[in-house]
């Protein structure tokens, strides 16, 4: 999936996805070493000196719970939305062609969805294998070269195990969520029965915010992770399919987000910044293609 056209975009997107993924794990490693000067005075020495060794685990097994989790959410949608016929699915043969094409080991199977919402979206998983989900009536909203461009871009997806770094986020942020809700659940009940002094429960209240404030730089690493994936999965449709497809893909997103239905305002929807953005604004992802906006929008 490398275009030599776009190699710097493409690099500087790895690198960025990857260092994304370094921050948030390393907060939540360093959650102990950021909390432990605010409550040690609470702490025994026997708790305090398990306390790394514990966390360790506690991460351990929080991956372990995110990625039964994922397993599980993956079985259900694949059981709700299994097409039994998806080999006379009329994009069958492109996704057979661009997942061969990308070297792909199995073909994404084929689900769809009757959701109002118009999009496209690429799981994997362990007990399902790869499979692309369509919902709404996006078959038969994109044309035939702009089908295969938003394909192109799931299959990228699944080449470039974009959702094993989204396990790993969700990993880290459970853990520092469950910490900020036990630091705050101790602290505010302490206080309440009086467990605690006024001293030692506003020390672990101050210790949630302190979670709670990491924790927002987690999500923001989380959708800067994203967008960046997003970046290179849009890069290597252009690759699968064709230079020439570019503009296809564009008016691709932009049909599709036409036709996105949000449960949110119009002027909230479309007026949130870009680092506070999963997906890049269309305009900006024309422009990483080297795409004239002024010809699609």
């Amino acid at each position: 999936t490398w275009l030599p056209e776009l190699g710097d975009h493409i690099i500087r997107n790895c690198w960025k996805s990857w260092i994304y993924i370094l921050i948030a794990v390393g907060i939540t490693a360093a959650i102990p070493s950021i909390t432990y000067p605010v409550v040690k005075d609470m702490l025994s020495e026997d708790f305090a000196s398990f306390w790394p060794t514990g966390h360790m685990l506690f991460m351990l097994m929080s991956f372990i719970g995110v990625f039964i989790a994922h397993e599980v959410r993956a079985v259900v949608i694949f059981m709700t939305f299994m097409r039994k016929h998806d080999r006379k699915h009329p994009t069958i043969d492109v996704v057979r062609r661009i997942a061969s094409k990308g070297m792909l080991r199995h073909t994404p199977r084929i689900l769809e969805s009757k959701d109002e919402d118009v999009n496209a979206g690429a799981i994997t998983s362990f007990a399902c294998g790869h499979y692309i989900i369509f919902t709404g009536n996006i078959v038969e909203l994109l044309d035939e070269r702009e089908r295969e461009t938003v394909i192109a871009h799931e299959i990228a997806h699944l080449k470039h195990a974009d959702l094993a770094g989204r396990l790993i986020f969700n990993m880290a942020t459970t853990v520092s969520y469950l910490y900020m809700l036990t630091f705050f659940c101790i602290g505010f009940l302490g206080l309440m029965f009086k467990v605690f002094t006024p001293d030692e429960g506003l020390q672990l209240l101050k210790a949630t915010f302190i979670i709670f404030a990491l924790r927002g730089m987690q999500m923001l690493c989380l959708l800067g992770y994203w967008r960046a994936r997003e970046y290179l999965a849009d890069v290597a449709a252009v690759a699968l399919t064709g230079w020439d497809y570019r503009f296809d893909f564009i008016r691709a997103l932009e049909r599709i987000s036409s036709t996105h239905i949000s449960r949110l305002p119009d002027w909230l929807t479309y007026s949130w910044p870009e680092f506070l953005r999963e997906h890049p604004r269309n305009k900006n992802r024309a422009k990483a293609l080297r795409v004239d906006v002024s010809k699609i929008f």
